[in-house]
């Protein structure tokens, strides 16, 4: 979920918002490791998270046309998710892994 939000708060900003969310990773698994099954999913349960949240969103916007707070998230949240789907996972996987080695070699 965390990952999911990171991405989606710096979609518009950052020109690797993937960057946030290996970052976050390799601070969690350098104190709780994944297991290699729960890596291999991965990235289809950060998509999966930001897929229920676009679509939350629009439902709740399409009972509240004026929810100005619901208008701030739409748009970023499908880049996200298009972000996040259009990512190879072995690749993104690959990336979250060599930034908690480089995390736990450090300490």
């Amino acid at each position: 979920i965390g990952m999911a939000y990171i991405v989606i708060g710096c979609v518009k900003t950052d020109p690797d918002p993937l960057q946030r969310a290996v970052a976050l990773y390799a601070g969690y698994a350098a104190v709780a490791p994944l297991s290699e099954s729960e890596r291999s999913v991965l990235a289809v349960l950060v998509a999966g998270r930001l897929a229920t949240s676009v679509t939350m969103g629009a439902y709740s916007l399409s009972k509240d046309p004026g929810n100005d707070y619901l208008k701030l998230h739409a748009e970023p949240g499908w880049e996200a998710l298009e972000l996040v789907l259009e990512a190879d996972p072995a690749v993104f996987i690959g990336r979250c892994e060599a930034a908690r080695a480089a995390l736990c070699e450090a300490n």
